[in-house]
């Protein structure tokens, strides 16, 4: 933690507004990976695309989500035995 700062109290992160909610998702993106879950051996996830409000929530977006079908995602096709290998 960097000097002179300390850490929130859980009551203090609890009165965050939504939007300063959709701000620390935005500005901390990188640093987020969604677990979506588990399909035999393989563990889905993916990064944070966007956050905004959607009425009184806050909507977090994947990557995955701005794909037109999830199955464009390599971790998708290899899940469910559909990723083609390149021809060599």
């Amino acid at each position: 933690m960097a000097e002179g700062s300390r850490e929130l109290t859980p009551v203090e992160i609890k009165d965050f507004t939504l939007e300063q909610l959709r701000q620390i998702f935005e500005i901390r993106a990188a640093d987020i990976s969604v677990y979506i879950g588990i399909h035999g051996r393989v563990c889905l996830s993916s990064e944070i695309e966007s956050a905004c409000l959607n009425g009184a929530i806050v909507q977090v977006n994947l990557e995955t989500a701005a794909l037109v079908d999830v199955m464009e995602d390599e971790s998708f096709q290899y899940a469910f035995g559909e990723l083609q290998e390149d021809a060599a």
